[in-house]
């Protein structure tokens, strides 16, 4: 029929095409089955935190215990970034697959998944904007959220450790009757809180570069799909080669 537009098929067809479809739906579940642990997860560490805060406001309650607070913290924000970690190497692979797949609507990953590396043309149309309307991109919507999140992560993490650090230099851990720690006599609680205070921040310190490093390893991998999107992945002996010879690459 006159002015219909070409029949739009995918890049690849036959077992190429099914082996791919059945990668990605390998993938996908597999990222799912690990959400799903993942909130197993942070469902306890969210319970311990909880308690921990909980406990502060009960009859017998001791604002001491918040020093835990940090602690419990740095376990789910390391167990955060591993998790993302994980999912991200998935989805460049889905990334890669959907490209190769090419076709519209496969492109899921590489807009709106882990790596959001451009924005997606199909939702964006400076045409229809009402006059001197400005839309904010993808880029500035999350880094927006982004710093929210990170500046409520940060008064979270040192509000309670300051406040439970306070409360040990005020009246000390002697009637805890903790046993199990062997501490100089006559050592000032002021001491044991700064000293308490100092591994928060010690941990913070660590997070800090543990997210910096998974920063740079996510942009790096996006730049990695981004240049080799559509591009042959090359077989497994091959792949191989590469790992162990970094001077090997991708043939044509």
């Amino acid at each position: 029929m006159a002015g219909m537009p070409d029949e739009v098929v995918p890049g690849v067809d036959g077992e190429e095409l099914e082996l791919l479809l059945s990668f990605h739906e390998q993938y996908r579940e597999e990222i799912r089955g690990h959400g799903k642990r993942k909130s197993r997860r942070y469902i306890g560490g969210i319970s311990a935190l909880a308690v921990i805060f909980g406990y502060a406001f009960t009859a017998s309650g001791d604002v001491r215990a918040w020093v835990l607070i940090p602690v419990v913290l740095t376990v789910i924000y390391f167990s955060h970034l591993s998790s993302r970690y994980y999912v991200a190497q998935l989805a460049a692979l889905i990334a890669i697959i959907e490209a190769r797949i090419d076709y519209p609507g496969a492109e899921y990953e590489f807009y709106h998944g882990a790596f959001s590396i451009g924005a997606n043309p199909r939702f964006h149309n400076d045409a229809i904007l009402p006059d001197n309307h400005t839309l904010s991109s993808d880029e500035t919507v999350q880094k927006t959220i982004g710093r929210g999140m990170d500046l409520i992560g940060v008064l979270a993490y040192f509000i309670p450790g300051v406040v439970g650090s306070i409360e040990v230099a005020n009246r000390g851990i002697s009637d805890l009757g903790i046993t199990w720690i062997s501490l100089p006599n006559g050592l000032p609680d002021v001491v044991i809180a700064g000293s308490i205070l100092l591994l928060q921040v010690a941990l913070f310190g660590l997070i800090y570069r543990a997210r910096c490093d998974y920063k740079e390893y996510s942009e790096h991998l996006a730049r990695c799909v981004e240049e080799n999107r559509g591009e042959a992945i090359g077989g497994v002996q091959e792949l191989e080669a590469i790992r162990t010879n970094p001077d090997i690459t991708l043939s044509e």
